[in-house]
C-alpha cells in the first residue's frame, strides 16, 4: 500500500512538472508524452485539480491543462494561440513590424486571403490582436501592444537570455514577454513565458 503511495507520489510530480514546463496541452498530448494510459492520466489529473494545482478548461473539441501557478488568462489565450503555426506567424509578423494589413500578411506568409482572415478573426476573438479600420482595409496590431517577442536560434536557452527579456519588458513597461527559440528540437521546448508583473 505504501510503495503504491510513493508511486502514485510520483507519477504526480512528473505529471505536474510536465505541465509547469508544457502548459496548455490537451489530454492526448499529455498521455502521449508522458506515455501514460488517458485513463490512468485522468485519475492523476483530477487529483492535482481537486487540490488546486491544475485547472483544466474546455475548449471545442479538447481539455486543455495548465498550472494554476503564475499563469494568468492573456497567457492562456497566448499558449492556446500559437500551437498553431499559421496563428504564430501571423503573430511574429505583427509582432516584427507592429501592425499589418490582411493583404500584406496575405503575400509575407504566402497564404490565402480566406486563411489569413480565419486566422485574424480567431486572434481578435481572443483578444491577442486588435483590427484598426483604415481606408485600404484592416489593419492588426498585437494587443495593447504588451507582448514582446524575442527570437533565438541557439542550441539552449540559457538564463541570461531569459534575464535579458525580462530587462526588455520592464523598461519598455510591458508585461508579457515570449523567447521562441527555433534552435531547439521541437518547438515546445523552445517557448518560454516571461512575465513583469503580470495582472490579468
Amino acid at each position: 500500500m505504501k510503495e503504491k503511495h510513493i508511486s502514485n507520489l510520483e507519477t504526480r510530480k512528473k505529471i505536474y512538472n510536465f505541465i509547469l514546463r508544457c502548459p496548455g496541452l490537451h489530454l492526448r498530448e499529455l498521455s502521449r508524452e508522458l506515455k501514460i494510459p488517458i485513463t490512468t492520466l485522468n485519475y492523476h489529473l483530477r487529483h492535482l485539480e481537486k487540490r488546486g494545482f491544475i485547472e483544466i478548461n474546455p475548449e471545442k473539441r479538447y481539455k486543455r491543462v495548465y498550472a494554476t501557478k503564475n499563469i494568468g488568462i492573456m497567457s492562456k489565450k497566448l499558449i492556446v494561440a500559437i500551437r498553431q503555426k499559421t496563428a504564430l506567424d501571423i503573430l511574429l509578423y505583427i509582432s516584427l513590424s507592429f501592425s499589418a494589413s490582411q493583404a500584406e500578411l496575405s503575400n509575407e506568409l504566402e497564404l490565402s486571403p480566406t486563411t489569413i482572415a480565419k486566422h485574424l478573426k480567431r486572434l481578435v476573438k481572443l483578444g491577442i490582436i486588435e483590427p484598426t479600420p483604415v481606408k485600404e482595409g484592416v489593419f492588426c496590431t498585437s494587443h495593447k501592444n504588451k507582448v514582446i517577442i524575442e527570437l533565438k536560434s541557439v542550441e539552449e536557452v540559457a538564463k541570461v537570455h531569459k534575464k535579458q527579456l525580462l530587462t526588455y519588458l520592464r523598461l519598455a513597461d510591458k508585461r508579457l514577454g515570449l523567447l521562441i527559440n527555433f534552435g531547439a528540437a521541437l518547438i515546445k521546448d523552445g517557448l518560454f513565458r516571461i512575465v513583469n508583473k503580470l495582472e490579468d
